[in-house]
């Protein structure tokens, strides 16, 4: 008996709402165990959407849906920053990232069906989805919710290190601008220093002049 998060996707949209009713019943005949479920559409600019909830007991629909749709979906497009390595959409294999998986799940124009349950056996719900034409993507719910918790410190330190890189920078700004100013005082204090030489200059030589003048003048008489 498992706790999973499963992510049912559907070739019709509308079969995804179906879906969240049949596992409404079946976890009413208590052939499964629901804790939440979102019909959630991926739009064709890529934002995520939850049309329907079936709000319960669990806590990770949601934080799936933020982590995917929201900031964090930044580090999804590295698997390196969670666990793993790149890989092409099409050969996800198991060892990497689930949320990486649920991602890959969720296509631009797509609607999928994302259920935090307690399964006593997969066949039960493979069984009720492929009637329907769906087809799941398992994964635990404990390892979900750590890759959510580990994805949601990654973006905290990235933002960090942004945060202290622009700090930085504007520091670097600053003494650049006040290293800009005093270079402008000192050129300006420079050139009041020349103007003031050149002019006590010219009041000595018109005083030397004046004095040559008046020596002059008094060896006439």
């Amino acid at each position: 008996m498992e706790e999973n998060i499963d992510v049912i996707s559907f070739a019709e949209p509308s079969k995804a709402y179906q879906a969240l009713h049949i596992l409404k019943e079946t976890d009413a005949q208590a052939r499964i165990g629901l804790l939440e479920a979102a019909v959630v559409e991926r739009t064709s600019d890529g934002r995520l959407q939850m049309n329907e909830v079936e709000q319960g007991q669990g806590a990770l629909v949601e934080p799936i849906v933020y982590a995917l749709g929201g900031p964090l979906s930044v580090l999804l497009a590295d698997p390196d920053l969670l666990a793993g390595e790149s890989v092409d959409l099409a050969k996800a294999r198991q060892d990497d990232p689930s949320l990486k998986q649920i991602a890959d799940r969720m296509l631009p124009g797509s609607t999928v069906l994302i259920a935090d349950v307690v399964e006593v056996a997969d066949e039960v719900l493979d069984k009720e989805m492929s009637r329907l034409g769906g087809t799941i993507t398992r994964r635990s719910a404990d390892v979900v919710a750590q890759e959510i918790e580990a994805a949601d410190e990654a973006k905290r330190a990235a933002d960090k290190e942004a945060r202290r890189v622009l700090r930085e920078q504007h520091k670097a700004e600053r003494q650049a601008a006040m290293s800009q100013k005093q270079a402008q005082m000192e050129q300006q204090v420079a050139q009041q220093q020349t103007a003031f030489k050149q002019k006590m200059a010219d009041l000595r030589q018109a005083h030397q002049q004046k004095v040559a003048e008046i020596k002059a003048k008094l060896q006439k008489h």
